[in-house]
């Protein structure tokens, strides 16, 4: 118990600086990068993961959209797809 206590009073007793008492009450109880205390966060390995995952989301976007119109995507909807796709494998080719 005294352990605990002289513990505590020295983690009480440490000055805490200006930068990081500003840090605090700017970014709040999240720190800087908004991450909760236990949150899980994926990070893309590389550019081809980022790549990867933004065609994964295209195809449920896709495969959402073939279900609303019946099995079958509209022309409009294809289009629409289709110059997604293109800005996406645009990108990928710039980076």
């Amino acid at each position: 118990m005294t352990i605990r206590l002289i513990l505590l009073a020295t983690v009480l007793a440490i000055p805490v600086s200006a930068a990081s008492a500003q840090s605090a009450a700017q970014y709040g109880t999240y720190g800087v990068y908004g991450i909760a205390p236990g949150e899980k966060v994926t990070v893309p390995a590389s550019k081809d993961e980022v790549w990867r995952l933004q065609v994964l989301d295209l195809r449920r976007e896709a495969l959402e959209m073939q279900e609303r119109d019946g099995g079958t995507l509209t022309p409009e909807h294809r289009a629409m797809l289709q110059a997604k796709l293109d800005r996406i494998n645009a990108q990928a080719q710039r980076d």
